[in-house]
């Protein structure tokens, strides 16, 4: 639980400290083990459909991102000429 709530405060507070990313991958680390525990005691996969739209969310966190700091890096090029 603990994991999961410095994860999202590190989601929340990217447009401060930058820690999104690295965030999201650890969130995405904690939900790939909640996939893993439940397909290990045997639980059907459907006990794993919040972990597993957690993953999908994480991945689209990490594309969006990737596209902003792209959008950024194109900008400060811009400035700059």
């Amino acid at each position: 639980m603990a994991a999961e709530t410095a994860g999202a405060i590190g989601v929340l507070t990217n447009f401060r400290l930058r820690l999104g990313p690295a965030a999201t991958i650890c969130l995405m680390v904690v939900m790939l083990g909640a996939v893993y525990t439940h397909w290990h005691n045997g639980d059907p996969f459907s006990d794993s459909y919040p972990a597993v739209a957690q993953l999908m969310t994480g991945s689209l966190l990490l594309f969006l991102y990737s596209r902003n700091r792209n959008a950024q890096r194109l900008s400060a090029d811009r400035i700059q000429r």
